[in-house]
């Protein structure tokens, strides 16, 4: 690859939109062939973005449909908190791929993981999931 093409490789991939940089690049190039293996290192880089994008994403909608059942009405404020983390750290994960993409994602996992918390805090010590079972 070119100096030329590593420049525009680094622009493209500061796209904070993965599937539309899929496009572009496959729409703009010689990438077209998805199906060609000389031409797959064209996108790459944003379908490992998308790719990451897409698990992140599975992650934090079975999280936020978990705590969003156990949560109190006064407590909701949660899930935007949530959200919002999320899509700050997806969008520093793509503007930050490949060099820099570890704050985005270290944000996606503490954020998952602070839920995780959240949510056995909430089912095993604060509400005591235990008082709901009943035994014979």
């Amino acid at each position: 690859m070119t100096k030329e093409t590593d420049h525009k490789l680094q622009e493209e991939s500061r796209s904070y939109q993965p599937i539309c940089a899929v496009i572009r690049r496959r729409t703009s190039t010689s990438a077209i062939n998805s199906m060609d293996p000389r031409e797959e290192i064209l996108v790459e880089q944003r379908q490992r973005i998308l790719q990451n994008t897409l698990e992140q994403l599975l992650i934090q909608l079975s999280l936020s449909l978990v705590l969003c059942t156990i949560l109190k009405s006064n407590e909701f404020i949660l899930l935007p908190i949530y959200t919002i983390l999320f899509i700050i750290g997806r969008f520093t994960f793509a503007l930050g791929y490949p060099n820099y993409r570890s704050f985005g994602m270290t944000m996606n996992i503490a954020s998952a993981i602070l839920i995780i918390v959240l949510i056995n805090y909430c089912l095993f010590v604060e509400r005591s999931l235990f008082q709901y079972i009943k035994f014979k």
